[in-house]
């Protein structure tokens, strides 16, 4: 994050900090408490609060986190925060093109993940591929 993004994120009211906040994490205690936190000194700052409040919720606001974030291959999630479809696309656009036996691999592996350990399997997939190297 820049310091003119930083700033901006400062500056803005506080409903619209949250909101804005929510389209990183879903959770909204977590937007609600980063929101009230500001102003942030840095970036540092920041991300250490993000930490923080982080750690500092319950299952309940992980669930809904994860809610909002797509599966891995999908482009959309289950209850998707506003604002944040185009990020969403952006980051899993190596599914562009991909065949319909890796897409069925990646459902079949995203269920038997959730069936195991009980929400979305995540991981950041900017610049990643469908298909292995």
């Amino acid at each position: 994050m820049s310091a003119a993004r930083l700033a901006r994120l400062n500056a803005l009211p506080a409903d619209e900090a949250e909101a804005e906040l929510l389209r990183c994490c879903g959770a909204t205690s977590w937007a609600r408490r980063m929101a009230s936190a500001r102003p942030f000194a840095s970036v540092d700052a920041l991300l250490a609060e993000a930490d923080a409040a982080w750690w500092a919720l319950g299952e309940d606001d992980w669930r809904e986190a994860f809610s909002r974030h797509p599966r891995i291959g999908e482009a959309r999630a289950a209850r998707p925060a506003e604002g944040t479809e185009a990020w969403s696309r952006q980051e899993q656009r190596g599914m562009d093109g991909a065949g319909g036996d890796v897409r069925a691999a990646l459902a079949d592996a995203n269920r038997d993940y959730e069936a195991r350990f009980g929400w979305i399997y995540l991981v950041c997939a900017t610049g990643r591929s469908a298909v292995k190297a």
